[in-house]
């Protein structure tokens, strides 16, 4: 064998490099990532069982489902600008699974179970973004440990070749509502100083906590940041009378999709365009909320996203055993286009969303006279996500049209002045405002328009 040129990292260049095109928001979510994690393997939740009408449905709940039968876990996130930290009690890590895998870089075995932890990359870059003194401590009902991990040290040149970290056992949870795990991050990094003391993290993350985990906030946890409790965004389609949006099915590779897509629930009277488009849901986590570009399709296939399609939304389920599989980028909040399951999939958004594209393009090209029935758009429901899930394959339904008005209120302000001049010219002292309108008006058109 001949010789051989060394291919190994230095920390200092993997530090750097590991955490450079990760956002501070993003590593927060990455930390969000394994408390969910945790609590989907703690509860067996599985939301791909609404896929098939599966009996743990009705045991573990999802918005707008009935039987909820465990309180939901917490997640608590709070920081100043000395620390960080994240506190659940969402089941927290065993012993083993931190020995051999969890401070692993990189997946050490497949994953099989519908989590979220995919790459095996996501704790230690959220962590390493965050600062260098960090304290990784978990406790399940069985068993429990602790980390601690001081980066400039763990970095250093005596320990370059040194790969691993030093983990204690600790007891076990004292009960199971408590079993859960803390990260404490202190000696934050310059930059993510500044990032707190810039005033729009808590604005950002609370943002995208709710449009992120809409299908787990509330029914599985309540989620706080610096003790303000976020909230699920709203994320679904309507129905009404007359009006049901369009669901599709299929299975490929071990892939569960899921495509619907209808009308968007007003707000305030209107269609909002910031939540109008594609919402890309991979083991119930939103990795793309209200795409308007050629990422999901629009102007590939189907057309440019313009405003007269405020009113549409469409949701793309994904839902796999192997999160590997998913068509998720290592930050989770993007897509890998050249993912065969999404290359298959995207073809069929575009033929599931084209007729409430249509719908919408031609209510954009009725006149005021040419009334839709409006009230039933204004009186549209959301459809429960447990309802969207159990869908069967079916195409969308638009509103009843009313028909045609042959007639229009035309009305405006004329002076006492000149209404006093017609009715003299008239020799008609008694007429009405009204009634002298419509005689302009045959007047004007018997004269003008014969």
């Amino acid at each position: 064998m001949g010789e051989v040129a060394l291919a190994t990292p230095t920390k200092a260049f993997f530090l750097d490099m590991f955490t450079r095109d990760i956002t501070l928001e993003d590593a927060v979510l990455d930390l969000v990532d394994n408390a969910i994690d945790a609590l989907c393997r703690k509860r067996n939740i599985d939301l791909s069982v609404y896929y098939s009408n599966g009996t743990n449905a009705d045991k573990t709940g999802i918005n707008g489902s009935k039987g909820v039968n465990q309180k939901p876990a917490t997640i608590e996130i709070s920081f100043t600008d000395k620390e960080f930290r994240i506190v659940d009690t969402c089941g927290g890590i065993p012993y083993n699974m931190a020995k051999e895998e969890v401070f692993q870089f990189g997946r050490v075995t497949h994953r099989t179970g519908p989590g979220l932890s995919v790459y095996g990359v996501g704790l230690k870059r959220a962590i390493f973004k965050l600062g260098r003194i960090i304290k990784v401590e978990s406790h399940t009902k069985e068993d429990g440990f602790v980390v601690h991990v001081d980066v400039d040290d763990w970095s250093s040149e005596e320990k370059k070749d040194d790969w691993t970290f030093p983990i204690e056992r600790q007891a076990p949870a004292t009960t199971e509502d408590n079993a859960g795990t803390s990260v404490i991050v202190s000696n934050l990094n310059r930059e993510v100083i500044m990032r707190l003391n810039d005033g729009t993290l808590i604005t950002n993350l609370k943002q995208m906590i709710a449009s992120t985990y809409p299908l787990f906030l509330r029914e599985y946890v309540f989620l706080s940041i610096n003790d303000i409790p976020v909230a699920p965004l709203p994320m679904s389609t309507t129905a009404g009378e007359g009006v049901e949006p369009s669901s599709l099915k299929f299975e490929e590779d071990g892939v569960k999709v899921l495509i619907t897509a209808g009308l968007a629930e007003k707000i305030g009277g209107e269609w909002n365009q910031d939540r109008a488009g594609w919402y890309v849901i991979c083991n119930g986590r939103v990795v793309v909320w209200a795409d308007k570009t050629d990422l999901t399709g629009w102007g590939s296939g189907g057309p440019q996203y313009q405003p007269k399609f405020r009113g549409f939304l469409g949701l793309v389920f994904f839902f796999s055993n192997n999160p590997e599989t998913l068509p998720w980028t290592t930050t989770k909040r993007g897509l890998n286009k050249e993912s065969r399951i999404y290359q298959i999939a995207i073809k069929k958004m575009v033929l599931v969303g084209r007729p409430v594209l249509d719908f919408l393009n031609e209510l954009s090209q009725r006149t005021s006279e040419d009334l839709l029935e409006r009230e039933v758009i204004d009186n549209l429901k959301p459809v429960p996500l447990i309802d969207v899930l159990r869908t069967e394959n079916r195409a969308f339904t638009a509103p009843p049209r009313a028909a045609t008005i042959d007639t229009v209120r035309v009305q405006f302000d004329a002076s006492l002045e000149d209404i006093e001049k017609v009715r003299k010219c008239l020799k008609k002292p008694w007429m009405s405002g009204a009634a002298i309108g419509r005689h302009a008006l045959k007047y004007f058109i018997e004269q003008e328009c014969p």
